[in-house]
């Protein structure tokens, strides 16, 4: 039986994520976990990209109602992406 992942590809995988990606926990009322999961999934997403997507909306929702160069800055500072701005 082959490994799917060789530790070379593991060792990569960590490398570029130490680099590349801050990692947070969040806690949610028991249950919850699996509500975001199935919802997540019934989006054809994973609960992580779920989560970044609720994000960014929420803040691209938020910074619309300040200062349009208040909005301009997060958009700039890639705090909040351009196509978030959808609805």
């Amino acid at each position: 039986m082959t490994r799917k992942y060789t530790d070379a590809r593991k060792d990569s995988n960590r490398k570029w994520d130490a680099n590349n990606l801050d990692r947070m926990s969040i806690a949610v009322p028991k249950g919850m976990r699996d509500i975001i999961k199935a919802h997540a999934e019934s989006q054809g997403e994973s609960a992580n990209g779920f989560i970044n997507r609720a994000i960014s909306e929420t803040m691209a929702r938020d910074a619309a109602g300040t200062t349009p160069a208040g909005y301009a800055q997060a958009v700039a500072s890639g705090v909040i992406h351009e196509k978030c701005d959808e609805e």
